[in-house]
């Protein structure tokens, strides 16, 4: 029996030779993208989530998300060990590599094990180069790759099971299970594969054996329920169910958002586009067990895109993770599945995809990035190149503590706590606009005496205060601090608490008597008007800056460079994906 499981083996990998060579290019060219796709603002906000466990923080009642919290729990041993570094999201991603390979190599088993090892490879080979699925969110860090992970390993149990017994239905159950503990988004997929599973049982009734279909329910559901149990029960135990329960659930639900404006007429064409499925699929009963299983995996991740499109608020590209890799199979079966296909149009597909992979390969050094984004990304304004993100860190690493405040949108620093519990997603930035959701972001950083600032995304109040009140030393990076006009006495106006100090560009520190009160080249600046005179030489522009900075090795010439400023909102009534 074992060399039987070997000689199997041996030919599983020897055929289709072409196919395994644009597959592996594939895997290739995907572990090359972790290295070179912009940041994504999801990515930090993950990240820092994934921080906040290390320091003994308990998400939602310490801070905010809005997600599942198993993936962040199970990565904050890994984040530990690689420590606080600029390059801690590159190395986070490169340990995403191996789970979207894992995901891609389910997708040929699918394949092979309902029609044949070329439809797996092609089908999964097809999605992986696919724009939005190769330089998209399945090379990004986000929950989403595991979660889309999980959901496929429940399907591959689900196809292969030759009979329904209450162990199969058990491990069904914890996988699809462990994907809602993942992401709450788990709940559009179960729902699609119940669908799914409706429209099967209506055009072929007799095919299906009830009994054991009853057993394994009975037995999967339960199981199915118990990792998101046991995650609200944690939190309850730490007092914090409530407010998990807001931000999880509660929180996503929003009267209006997104596509719910036009909820009616979405549910109106997806009820005629699935009376006619119902009619296709009458036309062709399935003949046997095995038809069975491949009329599902064809229609399931086409039912989960109608119900996505159909009556989901928000269409970020990671909602399409774990129904994109059935969708290239169902690609690949039209393709080379029906009625028999020579070896010449298999050449032909294997040619056209190690074309594509081509132009994946070189789109990163001729296409200009301008033009390589726009169409390979999409919208910009949440992206922005990995270079001056990890400058942006390392300098924010270098000038703060852990025992310092960082106010940015979203968790962009990464390995600094926010003075604000809301975090400026999509939905919370939505919320606020309609007045549903207090901002007390500038009392917080007041409050806090945040001493630096990633001005990028913030709403546009918060924006506007951190643009009068921190000077800009990067691209989207600022510290707390003003411009003092030349003169020897000059008055000015304090709105964040702090020890400040005055610097030349030159790098030389003034001496400066504050409200008529000794000389000093460091002082403590409390909210509110002072008189500031300074003592020997005057003239020439200054800065007043948060001393600590410059004490820890800021460039003050860096003080003075202009920097273009990034307030951005979105348009009215349609908030940006979270």
């Amino acid at each position: 029996m074992p060399l039987q499981h070997l000689r199997s083996s041996c030919r599983f990998w020897r055929e289709a030779p072409l196919a395994w060579l644009a597959f592996c290019l594939m895997l290739a060219l995907r572990l090359y993208a972790v290295w070179h796709m912009p940041v994504d603002s999801d990515e930090p906000q993950h990240l820092h989530v994934v921080w906040e466990w290390t320091q003994g923080r308990l998400p939602y009642r310490d801070f905010f998300d809005n997600h599942m919290p198993l993936f962040q729990w199970l990565c904050a041993p890994l984040l530990g060990w690689i420590g606080p570094r600029p390059e801690a999201l590159l190395l986070m991603r490169l340990a995403q590599w191996p789970l979207t390979a894992a995901t891609l190599l389910l997708t040929v088993h699918l394949g092979r094990r309902l029609w044949s090892v070329r439809t797996g490879l092609y089908g999964a080979t097809l999605i992986g180069l696919l724009p939005h699925y190769y330089l998209g969110a399945s090379i990004e860090f986000r929950p989403d790759n595991a979660w889309a992970l999980a959901w496929l390993a429940a399907l591959a149990l689900v196809v292969s099971a030759r009979d329904w017994h209450a162990r199969r239905a058990a491990a069904i159950g914890l996988l699809a299970g462990l994907a809602l503990a993942i992401s709450a988004k788990s709940t559009l997929l179960i729902g699609s594969a119940c669908l799914t599973l409706v429209l099967l049982i209506l055009t072929a009734p007799r095919a299906w054996p009830w009994r054991r279909m009853v057993v394994a329910m009975a037995v999967g559901l339960p199981v199915m329920l118990l990792p998101a149990a046991l995650v609200f029960g944690y939190f309850a135990r730490h007092g914090a169910a409530g407010v998990a329960w807001y931000c999880i659930v509660q929180h996503n639900v929003v009267p209006g958002l997104g596509n719910w404006n036009g909820l009616i007429v979405r549910a109106a064409i997806f009820t005629v586009a699935l009376c006619a499925a119902i009619v296709l699929l009458l036309r062709r009963p399935p003949a046997d067990a095995e038809a069975l299983r491949r009329r599902f995996l064809l229609l399931w991740p086409w039912t989960c895109l109608a119900v996505l499109y159909s009556f989901w608020p928000l269409i970020p590209r990671e909602h399409l993770l774990p129904a994109m890799p059935l969708v290239g199979v169902s690609v690949a079966v039209f393709a080379l599945d029906r009625g028999g296909v020579d070896w010449r149009r298999r050449l032909l597909v294997a040619l056209v995809l190690f074309g594509w992979e081509a132009w994946a390969l070189a789109a990163h050094h001729h296409v200009p990035r301008s033009a390589q984004r726009a169409f390979l990304l999409g919208d910009m304004r949440e992206r922005v190149e990995q270079r001056l993100y990890q400058d942006e860190l390392k300098t924010l690493l270098q000038i703060t503590t852990p025992a310092d405040t960082v106010i940015d949108a979203k968790g962009e620093s990464i390995f600094r706590q926010r003075p604000t519990w809301l975090v400026f997603e999509g939905i919370t930035r939505y919320r606020i606009r309609r007045g549903l959701l207090p901002d007390d972001t500038v009392a917080q950083i007041v409050a806090h005496g945040t001493p630096v600032a990633i001005d990028a995304n913030l709403m546009p109040a918060d924006a506007w205060f951190v643009i009068r009140h921190y000077l800009p030393i990067g691209q989207r990076l600022r510290v707390l601090g003003q411009l003092l006009p030349a003169g020897s006495q000059v008055t000015v106006d304090i709105a964040v608490p702090a020890d400040y100090a005055a610097v030349r560009a030159d790098g030389r520190r003034l001496w400066l008597r504050v409200d008529d009160g000794p000389a000093r080249q460091r002082f403590h600046l409390s909210a509110g008007p002072h008189r500031l005179a300074i003592v020997g030489e005057a003239g020439g522009v200054s800065a007043l800056v948060w001393a600590d900075a410059l004490d820890r090795g800021l460039d003050p010439a860096r003080l003075f460079r202009s920097a273009p400023l990034a307030i951005t909102d979105a348009a009215p009534g349609r908030p940006a994906s979270h």
